[in-house]
């Protein structure tokens, strides 16, 4: 019995550049950790709100921040990363101060949880 594959544009791509990360990353499903801008903006702004929310207010968002922001690494732009850091400041300033009469209360936030990983139509 023949399986069907699907691929997308990825997909190809990855195999015209390189049959072997394609069958790892489409097929073992083993991809390269990437820490893009995007992620790790959304990433703090999602923290700060935790932390704003749970009533540590402005000192905890900074102090966290400061924390974030110290552990990367040396070989990225200070001062960009430093914009990023302010940028986040002033648009939590803003949604407090957009959202300062709120009525709702917090009842819960998101619960992390860990999924076992396996592939069913690959033998060890």
């Amino acid at each position: 019995m023949t399986q069907k594959i699907r691929l997308s544009a990825s997909a190809i791509k990855d195999f015209k550049a390189c049959p072997i990360r394609y069958r790892n990353a489409h097929y073992y499903g083993i991809r390269p950790i990437v820490d893009t801008e995007a992620q790790r903006v959304g990433t703090n702004w999602h923290k700060i709100q935790e932390i704003n929310g749970a009533g540590y207010g402005m000192d905890g968002v900074i102090q966290k921040l400061n924390e974030v922001y110290d552990e990367i690494p040396d070989v990225m732009d200070k001062e960009k990363l430093e914009i990023e850091r302010i940028i986040l400041l002033y648009s939590l300033s803003g949604y407090n101060w957009l959202y300062q009469n709120q009525q709702e209360k917090v009842l819960a936030t998101e619960i992390k949880f860990e999924i076992a990983w396996s592939n069913q139509n690959y033998e060890f």
